[in-house]
């Protein structure tokens, strides 16, 4: 579809982990569908990947479908590497990869997308795209999220944000601590909105590149 003489745009933004993947679908500058996929706990790594690829085949498909003649971006978190803690994140980096490699995959057999259509970027790289600073907490961006696209009132969860900087910034609790307090944060963020790390971070990744591209 063209609007204004230019071609409208899917962009999708993903959020991926072994664990629980958020997606976030906008056409053109507007938030349409978003989502998570969450296998079971039970399954090891390889079933997880299985699982979360075919769910992802499932939602293309049903997008190829529904926006045919659609140009069509993904943006995909890139994997973090800047901090390293020993085997366990090694593992986590190479499973990081391997569902980042089937997801890829999927898009390129099921939405015949190719290299130019795939976008990696780090979420803090993304964050000051939309205004966000690119080291806020993840419990911030649940905020933003939920503010800009829902219009909800984040006043309370902010009052919460705010206290726990405050108390770092005169040294009663050290970095430690504080990301534990901004953890709870995001926790009851996502218990009582059911917008979590996932979703909003593929809503971010998906906005940036709006953003990116209304400023060419």
């Amino acid at each position: 579809m063209k609007v204004g003489g230019m071609m409208s745009k899917l962009t999708i933004g993903l959020d991926l982990s072994t664990s629980c993947s958020g997606y976030a679908v906008f056409y053109d500058a507007e938030l349409i569908m978003h989502g998570r996929i969450k296998p079971k706990t039970t399954l090891d790594v390889i079933e997880r990947i299985e699982y979360m690829t075919r769910q992802f085949e499932e939602l293309f498909i049903s997008l190829k479908k529904d926006f045919k003649d659609e140009e069509v971006i993904c943006v995909i978190e890139n994997i973090y590497l800047a901090f390293f803690k020993g085997k366990n994140q090694v593992t986590g980096f190479g499973n990081l990869g391997r569902v980042s490699g089937a997801v890829m995959a999927t898009i390129f057999l099921v939405l015949k997308k190719n290299a130019n259509d795939i976008k990696l970027i780090n979420a803090n790289v993304a964050r000051p795209i939309v205004g966000l600073k690119g080291s806020c907490q993840k419990a911030e961006v649940q905020c933003w999220v939920l503010e800009k696209f829902f219009n909800k009132d984040v006043y309370d969860y902010q009052a919460l944000i705010d206290a726990v900087f405050a108390k770092k910034g005169v040294g009663d609790i050290d970095q430690k601590e504080f990301k534990k307090r901004m953890d709870k944060i995001s926790k009851l963020i996502e218990d009582e909105t059911g917008f979590g790390e996932d979703i909003s971070d593929a809503i971010l990744l998906a906005e940036s590149e709006v953003v990116t591209n209304e400023r060419a």
